[in-house]
């Protein structure tokens, strides 16, 4: 089983490559976001370091971009103490030309890519992605179909259940990774593969960055599910027939130190950040939050 896993994840990570390169080659035409919109939804998400200099980002733009069903807005998120718009690279500058909006704010880490957009676009339906991935290109058509269907639930396209033994979570590494359509409040929305926001989801402390930063630095998909389960949003993990690529990946299997996801699942920082949130907050287990 975990042969074939690695075996996959390099198939998808060459299939990235080729992307790249038929991109790099302008062989891939890059649409304005002007057509086939979603009214009042925005994809929103954050880059750093490497994936800036680099251009892993752009990558990931360009396949939001190509998507069926073009989002209202597409923003990017960046620390405003380590980029301006004189210093990012000058193709990920000229995304500007296609309609991107690339925006700066303080460096709140990951949560970058969610809660400026939600301070900024209140009203508006978000779906976050991650910087490193190539999005099929009916990521978004999918999200919304069922968007339509289930208005008021969060939407995620890369999920998994947590396990629960004496009312606490189990270490995170054993819960389990979702492959069928399965909804609940306790439904984890893994960031990765995109994930949609109705207006009011989560709770208004979505937004407390002293907390956030304090108690969650380093997962901020343990504190988007947590703001979910209070608010009393229900949760729904749904597939779709299309394959996301990462040229990416092979760096981060040989550099796991950079990953957000190695230190968050490998190095247990989930379940550190789990515990902590639970007792900040004072709960004795999971369903007290419910209550």
């Amino acid at each position: 089983m975990i042969f074939y896993r690695k075996l996959r994840l390099g198939l998808y990570a060459l299939l990235g490559y080729v992307y790249k390169i038929l991109v790099d080659l302008h062989l891939i035409a890059i649409p304005k976001l002007n057509k086939r919109k979603a009214t009042n939804v925005i994809v929103s998400l954050t880059s750093y370091g490497r994936r800036v200099k680099t251009i892993v980002v752009y990558y990931t733009i360009v396949s939001l971009l190509r998507q069926k069903l073009q989002p209202d807005r597409i923003v990017l998120w960046l620390a405003e103490d380590e980029w301006t718009d004189d210093s990012i690279p000058p193709r990920l500058y000229k995304l500007k030309e296609k309609g991107v909006e690339i925006c700066y704010c303080k460096d709140i880490k990951s949560y970058k890519k969610l809660v400026p957009t939600l301070k900024k676009y209140p009203t508006s339906t978000i779906v976050t992605v991650d910087d490193d991935m190539i999005y099929s290109r009916d990521t978004l058509d999918v999200l919304l179909k069922e968007h339509e269907i289930h208005p008021h639930e969060i939407l995620c396209l890369d999920g998994r259940m947590p396990l629960i033994e004496n009312g606490l979570p189990k270490a995170y590494r054993d819960w389990e990774e979702l492959d069928k359509e399965t909804e609940g409040m306790l439904v984890f929305p893994v960031g990765v593969g995109g994930t949609l926001y109705p207006v009011g989801a989560l709770a208004n402390k979505v937004l407390s960055e002293d907390v956030f930063m304090s108690i969650c630095p380093m997962a901020d998909d343990v504190w988007f599910w947590y703001c979910g389960i209070e608010k009393g949003t229900n949760k729904r993990f749904i597939t779709k027939k299309g394959v996301n690529w990462t040229f990416d990946s092979l760096y981060q299997y040989f550099h796991k130190g950079s990953a957000l996801t190695h230190s968050n699942s490998e190095m247990n920082q989930n379940d550190y950040q789990i515990k902590g949130l639970l007792r900040y907050y004072g709960y004795n287990t999971i369903n007290d939050i419910m209550k």
